[in-house]
C-alpha cells in the first residue's frame, strides 16, 4: 500500500487520504461551523440557486457535528476501507468511492427540485461515504462467512446491518434524512455487485441479442419428412 508525505505527515493509502480529509473537515465544522454547513456540506436548493457545483464533492469529507460519528467514520475507513484498497487497489477505490458520492450528491440535488423538502436539508456525506464502503466489504464477500462482533454473518447479511444502521436515522427524524443513504446503497449494490457500467451495456446487449433470436425462431417448425414411410428416429428439419 502506497504512502503519502505531506510535511512532516505520512498517510498510508488511499484510504488514508480519506481518513485525512474526513478529520480535515471535522476541523473546519468545528472551527466554522456556518460557513462549513452553508457552503461544503451538500444543500441542494443552494448547489441549484447559487450554482455552488462544488458542493457535490466537498460534502464526502464533512461529517456529522458528533465525536462518536466522527471517531465510527475514521474508524470504519482505515479498517474496511483498506481492506477494499488492498483487494481493489488506490486508483479504484478512489474512482468507486468518489464516483458513487458524487453520483449520490447529483442525484439527490436533482431529486430535490420534485420533493422540496429534500432541497432544505443539509447533508454531511461522511456517513455516506461510512455506508458505502461497509456494504461494498460485504457485497464482496457475497455468501462467504464474516464476523460480526464474533457471531458468523454472511457477506449479505453483513451489508444489510450496515444499511440498518444507517436507517435508523430515519427513526428520529422525517424519511426524507435517508434518501442520500438510499441513493448511496442502491449504486453501490449496482456497481460492487453486478460489476462496472460498462458491463450493464454488455448484459443488455446480451439479452436484446436472446430477445431478437427467439422471435426470429419463433416461425421455425419441426417436421417428420413422411413419417409413415421411415423409422421413428428420422431426422427432422426446420424450415
Amino acid at each position: 500500500m502506497k504512502s503519502y508525505r505531506i510535511g512532516f505527515l505520512t498517510i498510508r493509502g488511499g484510504s488514508g487520504i480519506i481518513a485525512t480529509l474526513t478529520l480535515v473537515g471535522a476541523v473546519l465544522l468545528g472551527a466554522a461551523p456556518v460557513f462549513t454547513a452553508t457552503h461544503l456540506a451538500l444543500n441542494p436548493d443552494d448547489v441549484v440557486a447559487r450554482l455552488e457545483l462544488w458542493q457535490v464533492f466537498t460534502y464526502l469529507f464533512i461529517p456529522q457535528p458528533s465525536p462518536l460519528s466522527i471517531l465510527f467514520s475514521m474508524m470504519i475507513v482505515l479498517g474496511m476501507g483498506s481492506q477494499l484498497e488492498q483487494q481493489w487497489g488506490t486508483a479504484r477505490l478512489w474512482r468507486i468511492i468518489g464516483g458513487i458520492g458524487i453520483a449520490t450528491g447529483v442525484l439527490t440535488t436533482l431529486l430535490s427540485l420534485v420533493v422540496p423538502r429534500l432541497g432544505v436539508m443539509q447533508v454531511p456525506g461522511t456517513q455516506m461515504v461510512t455506508l458505502v464502503i461497509w456494504l461494498a466489504v460485504g457485497l464482496l464477500a457475497r455468501r462467504s462467512q464474516m464476523n460480526f462482533w464474533n457471531l458468523p454473518v454472511t457477506g449479505y447479511t453483513f451489508a444489510a446491518i450496515g444499511l440498518a444502521f444507517s436507517l435508523f436515522a430515519g427513526l428520529y427524524g422525517s424519511w426524507i434524512m435517508i434518501i442520500p443513504d438510499l441513493i448511496a446503497a442502491g449504486l453501490t449494490f449496482m456497481v460492487v455487485h453486478e460489476g462496472a457500467p460498462a458491463n450493464w451495456w454488455l448484459r443488455f446487449r446480451s439479452w436484446q441479442l436472446d430477445r431478437d433470436l427467439k422471435k426470429r425462431s419463433a416461425h421455425l417448425k419441426g417436421i417428420d419428412g413422411g413419417r409413415r414411410n421411415v423409422g421413428g428416429d428420422s431426422d427432422k428439419y426446420l424450415h
